[in-house]
């Protein structure tokens, strides 16, 4: 599942398990080699809750412009990218 390379075998572990929580949780991973991209991630989901450390994009989609702002209070860890 995780192709790059991460710092131990225990943090790939500890990554590839969250990926699969997160396929449980509903989640559709996009794996291209580099990195794994999770996109339409539920918020209150532990892969969108949890900052993984590894080759993992988690994507949360919004309808409206203010969505951002309120998850930014539910999601302990959101990148924003423009």
């Amino acid at each position: 599942m995780v192709k790059k390379r991460v710092i131990s075998l225990q943090s790939k572990k500890r990554i590839e398990k969250l990926i699969r929580k997160g396929i449980d949780e509903g989640a559709k991973p996009l794996a291209d080699g580099r990195y794994a991209r999770i996109p339409s991630v539920d918020p209150n989901s532990d892969i969108a809750r949890t900052e993984i450390f590894g080759p993992v994009l988690s994507l949360l989609a919004v309808n409206t412009i203010d969505e951002p702002i309120l998850l930014v209070h539910t999601v302990i860890c959101l990148f924003v990218y423009q």
